[in-house]
Formats: structure tokens, C-alpha cells, sequence
């Protein structure tokens, strides 16, 4: 038994990189995984990966600065794991290294996207589903 058995993770940015790297250790630890990624042949490999290696992973190519994403990727957690324990916002958008006066507009307002609102999503829905999660508990009982 791995140290996250039974443990259910979105990872943002897991078509390569430290992204990759950290939904294939969780995996080899027993998480089941739900990879993220813009690119949707790289988060595809990441999810073979661990699947050929007995874990459990989804490859879901989305963009991490669409809220809807991660709408839809707390669902399928519920929906495919029973629920999610564990976020990893790893998506991030660089901008080139230049002089901010020739930093363009879109880039600077991509990077705030990607890299600042995308945690706020991720947590805003994993916040919800906890909050719905206590509620449904709650009910069942009283």
C-alpha cells in the first residue's frame, strides 16, 4: 500500500515537467489521478503512463484559465473517484524575459490568468464540493 492510497488528486499542468512528474509519483503511491493539461498529446502520455503501470489516471486537455474547467474536472473526480482529497496547481504561463514596457497586454493578462485566477477556480470549486459534501453528510443524519 502507497502512502496516498485511496487519495484522489487533480493535477493542473501534467503533460510535462514537475506536472508529469507529480501525477506519476502520486499514482505510483496509489492516487487516482485526473491530469490536466493544455496540451492534449503530452497529457494523453502522462495518463498512459500511469495507466500501463496499474494506476488509475484521465487525461483531460483543457484550459486551466477557463473556470469551467475545473467545474468539470471536480464532477469527474466525484463521478469517476468518489470524491477528491488533493489539488495541485501547477499550470503555469511564462512570459519572456524583456523589459515589462514591451511585455504585450494579452501575455501579461494570459500569465494573471493561468498563474493567479486558475488557483482561485481550482480552490473556489474543491471549497464548494467540501461545503456541499458537509451538507450532504449533515442532512443524512438530522
Amino acid at each position: 500500500m502507497g502512502r496516498l492510497e485511496g487519495k484522489k488528486a487533480i493535477v493542473t499542468g501534467a503533460g510535462a515537467g514537475i506536472g508529469e512528474s507529480i501525477s506519476v509519483f502520486f499514482a505510483r503511491e496509489g492516487a487516482s489521478v485526473i491530469c490536466i493539461d493544455l496540451n492534449g498529446d503530452t497529457v494523453k502520455q502522462t495518463a498512459a503512463q500511469i495507466n500501463d503501470a496499474g494506476g488509475t489516471a484521465i487525461a483531460v486537455e483543457a484550459d486551466v484559465a477557463n473556470e469551467q474547467t475545473f467545474v468539470d474536472a471536480v464532477e469527474m473526480a466525484k463521478t469517476e473517484f468518489g470524491g477528491l482529497t488533493t489539488l495541485v496547481s501547477n499550470a503555469i504561463y511564462d512570459l519572456p524575459y524583456v523589459p515589462i514596457t514591451e511585455i504585450p497586454t494579452e501575455g501579461w493578462m494570459r500569465t494573471m490568468d493561468v498563474n493567479l485566477n486558475a488557483t482561485y477556480f481550482f480552490c473556489k470549486q474543491r471549497y464548494y464540493q467540501k461545503i456541499y459534501c458537509q451538507l450532504s453528510y449533515w442532512n443524512r443524519y438530522y
